[in-house]
């Protein structure tokens, strides 16, 4: 199994025991959910190691983790959450 990161609010895999409540939320995927992890529509995660290229601080995730709080988060987080959703662009194809 390989570590992924939750970018969403909410997402629970029935049959799997996953239930996924926080941006920044770590979880590890078997190889069948890592690879819906690459389409639109699947489990939007990213691998745990290009996460961490962004910078989030342990403090930022337990302030930010929930989606709503993201509407008051500084600049300098929803920076790091822009470059996390980039990189998840990027590993579903996009440009």
């Amino acid at each position: 199994m390989t570590t992924f990161v939750f970018l969403g609010a909410y997402s629970e895999v029935l049959g799997a025991g996953i239930k996924l409540t926080r941006f920044g939320q770590r979880v590890e995927l078997p190889p069948d959910l890592a690879d819906e992890t690459k389409v639109a529509g699947g489990l939007p995660c990213i691998p745990a190691e290009q996460f961490d290229t962004a910078g989030f601080t342990a403090a930022e995730l337990q302030k930010y983790g929930p989606a709503a709080s993201h509407e008051n988060a500084p600049s300098e987080f929803l920076a790091k959450k822009a470059q996390a959703l980039e990189i998840l662009h990027k590993l579903r194809g996009g440009e």
